[in-house]
């Protein structure tokens, strides 16, 4: 897609960096499937990705735009264009913190062992940081967490973090939350969680032929839901054993009667308003119809499934309390 049709259909706010010598580093030398190159934009460390076709942008930006709704943190993402290559621009997001990646995290305290050795193999690190990766899951995440830090109110904002990505994420279909794709910002007063690598979520990156079937079904009232894990190390909540489903994984925090957690749930459904912002984002307008509707229709679909199961489980536990009165 080139930067003329970019512009037609998004409007004026796509930065072009062929104007702009890439600095720092190359993008052989960064992580990830799609190229990446670092830049100094307005005296400024920013990174620019080439996200798939057809609509990858998109996916970052709107999932940045949405996660603020629910004060979740997200890197910043804006449309920019390389060599014809359409893609995004995110700033530096780590500023001077300390960070730590979701994928150091679980493998320094999984495998301490492996992560303090420095004459390791590069092969065997690789092994045990793909073992680790099945650790990624709040109950495992929880017990890493502690170890890193001392003060249990840290632990616990930051299991409250993951939780709040988790529900977008489920709202969101986004299936590739591995643990290279989440981070800890800290330092000397504070600690937060950062999320980024956002553009698959409603299958983004799909062909425009599948958002035509996808249309048709819905329209025969055909189910479209899959609400299993799509990446066998996506992040969850429940241990890596378990084939629990995205939907039920959230509504056992209901089941179990953890209040705080009901709070974390609520309060992105408070917040997360997709179905008036997929038509106000002003670069959303000239999208194409088919994804349009059925990324409303999917979104809709999954809010109203955990609205409906939550109130179910409220008004059996009613219905329990007054037998026992």
């Amino acid at each position: 897609m080139k930067f003329a049709h970019l512009r037609e259909r998004f409007g004026s706010a796509i930065i072009n960096l062929d104007v702009i010598e890439s600095d720092i580093k190359t993008s052989e030398e960064l992580e990830g499937v799609n190229p990446k190159l670092w830049y100094l934009f307005e005296d400024k460390k920013v990174l620019f990705k080439e996200t798939p076709e057809p609509y990858g942008c998109i996916g970052e930006v709107l999932y940045a735009k949405l996660a603020k709704q629910c004060d979740l943190d997200c890197a910043e993402y804006y449309f920019a264009t390389r060599d014809g290559n359409e893609g995004v621009l995110t700033p530096d997001f780590i500023k001077g913190n300390e960070y730590i990646s979701g994928d150091d995290l679980i493998f320094n305290h999984h495998s301490p062992l492996m992560a303090n050795s420095k004459n390791i193999d590069k092969l065997l690190i690789g092994y045990y940081r793909h073992e680790g990766s099945k650790r990624n899951n709040l109950h495992d995440v929880r017990r890493y967490l502690e170890k890193e830090f001392e003060d249990k109110e840290v632990v616990n904002k930051l299991e409250k973090q993951l939780l709040k990505m988790f529900v977008l994420d489920y709202l969101l279909y986004q299936e590739d939350r591995h643990s290279s794709n989440w981070g800890i910002l800290k330092n000397e007063s504070s600690a937060n969680l950062i999320v980024f690598e956002n553009e698959n979520i409603l299958n983004m990156t799909r062909d425009k032929k599948y958002f035509e079937e996808m249309k048709n079904k819905i329209a025969k009232g055909e189910k479209v839901e899959n609400d299993k894990q799509r990446g066998k190390y996506t992040f969850s909540l429940l241990p890596a054993d378990s084939d629990t489903p995205f939907l039920e994984q959230i509504l056992q925090v209901y089941k179990n009667g953890d209040v705080k957690k009901q709070e974390v749930i609520e309060s992105v459904l408070g917040y997360f308003n997709f179905e008036d912002e997929i038509t106000n984002f002003e670069f959303l307008k000239k999208l194409d119809s088919d994804l349009k509707y059925v990324s409303y229709m999917q979104v809709a679909n999954r809010k109203v499934a955990l609205i409906r199961g939550v109130d179910k489980i409220k008004e059996e536990r009613k219905l329990e309390a007054g037998k026992t009165r």
